[in-house]
């Protein structure tokens, strides 16, 4: 499965960060003009007011009262009082709406920084989109975060996933994972054997109605495979029920083991077969996914092993447990069995089946009070 490359995943990470950018940029600028079109309709509300205020304050009779007229000049007061306090509720009103008003800029204002920032951030994308895609046409690529000639990027993979060294800098483990990770990309679904009491197997590789037991050696390019690990491999393949074998090694083979695995169910990978199958399966996928996922094997793997230690350990403790609660019953039936033996008369032995020792009992018989 091809992926993509390194500056093509940036490219659609930045292309996806401009959208969510362009995205906030317009509810911004959405909200901004709502906040506009309410400071309007509220300027609106605070014209009215002041011209109901107007039209109320030449409602007021300014005549001086009279005595001659007490009624008209009661009147003339109360009707002042009462047109006083709408005018007092209308300016309260109109303080409000102001204060609303300068609330409302505040917010355009910064609806307004919020814009100039979103709007850089986006031109700053673009710029960073303009910059690989120049980048890719000058042909050069992203690699682990560096750019680099397009012509160099196979022989970095190959450094990065090992190829360069021979896999020398991985552990025999790791490289048993490796192998399995290989094999699923061939199509098969495997499982690493445990790290002892494997029969010379380290890998089941699985496909339809095939079982293949796998022997993994990260050997040196001179430490040639003898026939004795072949006759190993094949020798597990009943334990296992497979059907047939494979083994993989960084280095060669000997002659002998060459013609022991002639006529065999065994597949010989050597040095250049096992490169070209990495180069063919692993080579084009996500190196850093590749190591990633072999980790995540190894923890759960690890998981695995201590879960099946902690399970040991309480099994062990629970037999230990067993066992001491039997010495104790033992103990307490030895214990009653041993005072079934002491006289309760003079604490001196007897039989298990009497009640008295001897003595005690001819001295009870001679004084007539032996309960047998």
């Amino acid at each position: 499965m091809q992926i993509n490359s390194d500056s093509d995943n940036l490219l659609k990470k930045l292309e996806h960060q401009k959208n969510t950018y362009c995205q906030n940029l317009e509810s911004v600028e959405k909200n901004k003009i709502e906040n506009i079109q309410l400071i309007e309709s509220k300027k609106a509300n605070s014209l009215s007011l002041l011209k109901e205020i107007e039209m109320k304050k030449s409602q007021i009779i300014n005549e001086k009262p009279s005595l001659l007229r007490p009624l008209k000049s009661v009147r003339n007061v109360l009707g002042n009082k009462k047109i006083e306090t709408v005018i007092s509720d209308l300016q309260n009103n109109y303080i409000v709406i102001q204060n609303d008003i300068q609330k409302i800029k505040t917010l355009i204002e910064r609806d307004d920084g919020r814009i100039r920032d979103i709007s850089k951030q986006i031109d700053d994308t673009i710029a960073q989109m303009e910059f690989i895609r120049t980048q890719k046409k000058s042909g050069f690529e992203l690699f682990d975060g560096k750019w680099v000639s397009f012509s160099e990027i196979p022989k970095l993979l190959e450094i990065k996933i090992g190829l360069a060294n021979n896999f020398e800098n991985m552990s025999p483990f790791d490289f048993e994972h490796f192998v399995a990770r290989l094999l699923q990309e061939m199509g098969y679904k495997t499982e690493v054997t445990k790290k002892t009491g494997d029969y010379g197997t380290d890998i089941i590789a699985k496909k339809g109605n095939k079982i293949i037991a796998v022997q993994c050696k990260r050997h040196n390019e001179k430490n040639l495979v003898g026939n004795k690990l072949i006759q190993q491999l094949l020798g597990s393949m009943n334990f296992y029920h497979a059907t047939q074998c494979i083994f993989v090694t960084t280095s060669y083979y000997t002659k002998p083991a060459i013609t022991q695995a002639q006529n065999a169910p065994i597949e010989l990978w050597d040095k250049d077969t096992f490169h070209n199958l990495v180069k063919k399966h692993l080579l084009n996928l996500d190196i850093d996914q590749i190591f990633n996922a072999i980790e995540k094997e190894k923890q759960k793997e690890k998981a695995k092993r201590e879960a099946e230690q902690n399970a040991a350990v309480k099994k062990k403790q629970a037999r230990e447990i067993k066992k001491q609660e039997r010495i104790a019953k033992a103990e307490v039936k030895k214990q009653i069995n041993d005072d079934k033996r002491i006289c309760p008369r003079c604490g001196g032995g007897k039989m298990k089946t009497r009640k008295y020792c001897s003595k005690c009992k001819k001295e009870l018989q001679s004084e007539r009070r032996y309960e047998y």
